[in-house]
This record gives structure tokens, C-alpha cells and sequence, in this order.
């Protein structure tokens, strides 16, 4: 697995993505003064989305997930109400 981590002054500040061996996206991250910020994503090996993440302050507000196909399976936020 190869990643890029961007820093400001020591401390994580911008887009971390990490890569498959294969060269493919496997996902990138947001981070604003070392705290997670704004959208996380990940895919599977083949380039599909997995998992989509909402950070705000280092404080998670929202997932969605997809299967292999890419058809959403699963969406829940903060306060644990689910959507499908």
C-alpha cells in the first residue's frame, strides 16, 4: 500500500489518500488542524465505492455504504437513524 499525507506545520492538515498495491484508489481522508473534516471515501480493489464518510471537527455526522456492484446498502448518521 503506498499514502500521501499532507502536513502544515508538523500536524495533519489536508488530503491523506492511500493506494492498492495495484495502483488503484483505496481512499482518501480529510483533515483539517490533525482532525478528520469534510468527506472520507474508500473503494474496493476493483474502484467501486465502499464507504462514504462526513466528518466535521473530527466528529463523524453521516456513513453511506455500497456493495461490490456499487448499489448503496447502508446509510446512518450521528444519531444512529438509518436510511436505506
Amino acid at each position: 500500500m503506498r499514502s500521501e499525507t499532507h502536513y502544515k506545520k508538523g500536524i495533519r492538515d489536508g488530503l491523506e489518500t492511500t493506494w492498492y498495491e495495484s495502483g488503484e484508489k483505496e481512499s482518501e481522508y480529510n483533515h483539517k488542524n490533525n482532525n478528520l473534516e469534510g468527506l472520507a471515501t474508500s473503494w474496493y480493489k476493483t474502484g467501486v465505492k465502499q464507504r462514504g464518510q462526513q466528518w466535521n471537527d473530527d466528529k463523524l455526522w453521516l456513513v453511506t455504504e455500497w456493495d461490490v456492484d456499487g448499489k448503496q446498502t447502508l446509510q446512518y448518521d450521528n444519531e444512529g437513524s438509518m436510511g436505506e
